[in-house]
């Protein structure tokens, strides 16, 4: 089999195991993905409107305000008025949901880090590459602008 197909076949698996692994985790917490996503967008991104974060997600304005309320059940988030314009929702992490997405992060990392450890130093440099590359490819795709770190 060629290599870009041992690629593609890979790349299903992982993605489909990846999936269940993270939901795994969002389960413990009572979390959704949707859930998790805006929680970890705003926790990352600061201060946002409920309109840029629909943008964000690609999810529609009843979709987030929807997340937006069980999240705000939870006091992960906390959802405001603009100073200048009432018709304007802002939205900020509170302190409990950073923390949560902190743990998350760290659990859903752990494996790929423990995995990574695996390999030697040249070899992480290069998948370390391959995921750096990947990710800007992605974001290209998108049509996104990322932020330089």
């Amino acid at each position: 089999m060629k290599t870009s197909g041992r690629l593609n076949e890979s790349f299903r698996e992982i993605q489909v195991l990846f999936s269940r692994f993270y939901t795994t985790i969002l389960n413990q917490y009572d979390l959704s993905l949707p859930q998790y996503a805006l929680l970890s967008l705003l926790a990352t991104s600061g201060l946002m409107t409920m309109t840029q974060a629909s943008r964000k997600l690609h999810l529609s304005k009843p979709a987030i305000t929807n997340l937006v309320d069980r999240l705000e059940e939870t006091r992960f988030i906390k959802r405001f008025p603009h100073a200048k314009d009432r018709r304007i929702h802002l939205l900020k992490t509170l302190s409990k949901g950073r923390n949560l997405v902190r743990k998350i992060q760290n659990r859903a990392l752990s494996l790929p880090l423990r995995t990574l450890s695996s390999f030697k130093a040249h070899e992480q440099k290069t998948v370390v590459h391959f995921y750096q590359l990947l990710s800007q490819n992605i974001i290209r795709a998108l049509g996104e602008k990322r932020k330089k770190r």
